[in-house]
Formats: structure tokens, sequence, C-alpha cells
């Protein structure tokens, strides 16, 4: 991946995540293709602002813990009123933090998707060339053809 890609999706995505995290990231970007960068691109990063404004105004009823994918802590914090307001005031100095690591952990998780994929897809279609081939030499009939043409895909 060239450098403008990888500075023009750092330039958007900066503020997503923690700036220890930046130079992981700058990294694990440079060795991505233009298809892997388009998967990471769309992943839907939460903005930390937003988090916090969300954590300040429905905090107590865990709806910032319920954007993070948190929802055993949302469910505590609906039920208890933030643990009487307790972990509703924690959460206003520490939901930055989470939003950004939930950023992190997300971008992770679309690149391994990502490869497992590709991965899977390129064992296909060396499966699928070799069964052309025996297809091709008769020792396969064109049924049978398609019928593993059809389980790998």
């Amino acid at each position: 991946m060239t450098q403008e890609k990888i500075q023009m999706f750092m330039m958007g995505n900066q503020k997503n995540f923690d700036a220890t995290q930046v130079p992981a990231i700058t990294e694990k970007l440079k060795s991505l293709d233009d298809e892997k960068l388009m998967i990471v691109s769309s992943a839907n990063y939460k903005d930390p602002t937003t988090m916090l404004i969300v954590s300040l105004l429905l905090g107590g009823l865990g709806i910032d813990r319920f954007m993070l994918g948190d929802t055993g802590m949302g469910v505590l914090k609906l039920l208890t009123g933030g643990c009487f307001g307790i972990l509703t005031i924690i959460d206003w100095f520490s939901i930055t933090e989470k939003t950004r690591q939930f950023n992190f952990n997300l971008f992770n998780e679309s690149i391994e998707m990502n490869g497992s994929i590709v991965s899977k897809d390129s064992n296909n279609i060396e499966e699928i060339k070799k069964y052309k081939q025996l297809l091709d030499s008769g020792v396969i009939t064109q049924e049978e053809f398609d019928t593993k043409k059809k389980e790998l895909l």
C-alpha cells in the first residue's frame, strides 16, 4: 500500500485511536493491499467525543456501553441507574479510552476476518483449477466438476 493511502486513512481515523496504537496501525496498514484497505476503512469506528457526549447524557441508562458492545454492563447500568450513579461517573472519565480500545479491536478484527476470507477464496480457486484440469484430461465428468465447483463456491 502506498504511503499516501496510509496517510489518508490515518488523517480520517487518527482521532478514533489511542496515540500509542498509531505506530502499530501504520505498520499493519503497510502490509495491506487496496481491497483489504477498503474493508478496514469501512469498519464502523466510534468517535470518542461522540461517545463521551452519549455517556454524559445517557450513560445512566447504559446506552454508552450498549454502543460499544458491552451488553452486560449496559444492562447493569440500565437496571441500577448506572450503579446508582457511581459507574456513570466513572464512565465519564474512561469512555473515551474504552472507545479507542474498541476501535483498535475492530481494526484488528477487520484485518483478520478479511485475511481469512481471502485465503479461503484463493484456496478454493486453486481447487477449482485442479478439478478443471482433471475435467480437461477426461479423468472426471462435467457433472462431477460442476458438483465440486458448487461445493467450493
